[in-house]
């Protein structure tokens, strides 16, 4: 028998984050669907863990930058203040169309689908 991998934890890590950057859909719908919606630092990702051995230590260095540069390409601060200690930076959310609050930031490349948001 054949235990877990480094590379079986990095690779089950990308599917929580994939989970997490697609909140509105099931995790159980194939990879691909996942990476071809997402940003291209996810494929990076994948591609790093399809290329390692059972024995191979993954670059942690990478796959960590990874996400670190796309943060500063969003001009997002690293001030480890997440949503569940500080919810009061989070948009308030509402139901009533006029009060709705459009950022073409969070629309992407591909333009508003209302299917998939």
């Amino acid at each position: 028998c054949v235990g877990v991998s480094r590379r079986d934890d990095v690779e089950s890590l990308l599917y929580v984050l994939l989970w997490f950057y697609h909140t509105d859909h099931a995790p159980s719908k194939p990879l691909h669907t996942f990476l071809a919606r997402s940003l291209p630092e996810f494929a990076a990702y994948h591609a790093h863990c399809l290329g390692l051995s059972y024995e191979e230590k993954p670059d942690y260095a990478l796959l960590h930058a990874l996400f670190r540069n796309r943060m500063e390409q969003e001009g997002w601060a690293c001030d480890w203040m997440f949503d569940w200690v500080d919810g009061s930076k989070l948009w308030a959310g509402t139901l009533l169309p006029e009060e709705y609050i459009l950022d073409w930031k969070m629309i992407g490349e591909n333009g508003w689908d209302p299917v998939y948001m």
